[in-house]
């Protein structure tokens, strides 16, 4: 019986947790955006409408050969919302339009392809450096199809 009333007295003392004492995981969004200013709206809006903490979220954004505004969109949408996020990490290059080798907008070069994975490797190593929990890598033109919390929350349940 003193055992008994010794492990329910250390029961009574041992403090709850909710799910509101913990902070969600930190997540970076790589984001590489090329010639896309005709969906770059709708992926953008998608991107705001997550139900993610905005503050747990980091932004690693870049672009470069566009032919279009997609940088100029970028811009304005970035100078509006990155109070909202936890970082926003941005490299544009506007010198160039297009790659020496490249036929046209749609055509993808061995330089094109070294570029995208160097690119993949730099929002790895910049994860790492900020210590994200988790690494999303999106092309633009890949819309959101689930929320971000959607998929934190079957992973805790192991589903996903």
């Amino acid at each position: 019986m003193k055992y008994l009333l010794a492990f329910l007295f250390i029961l009574s003392t041992v403090p709850t947790f909710s799910k509101a004492d913990f902070k969600q995981p930190t997540i970076l969004i790589s984001i590489l955006a090329r010639n896309k200013a005709h969906t770059l709206p709708y992926f953008l809006s998608n991107l705001e409408r997550q139900n993610y903490p905005k503050d747990r979220i980091s932004l690693w954004i870049r672009s470069d050969h566009n032919s279009d505004n997609t940088i100029d969109i970028l811009k304005v949408w970035i100078s509006s919302v990155k109070h909202k996020y936890h970082s926003v990490n941005t490299e544009f290059i506007d010198d160039e339009k297009s790659y020496p080798d490249e036929m046209g907008p749609g055509h993808w070069t061995p330089q094109r392809f070294k570029q995208i994975i160097y690119l993949r490797e730099a929002a790895l190593e910049h994860g790492r450096k900020i210590w994200a929990d988790y690494l999303l890598v999106r092309h633009q033109f890949e819309f959101y199809t689930l929320y971000i919390q959607r998929l934190w929350d079957l992973s805790i349940k192991g589903l996903y």
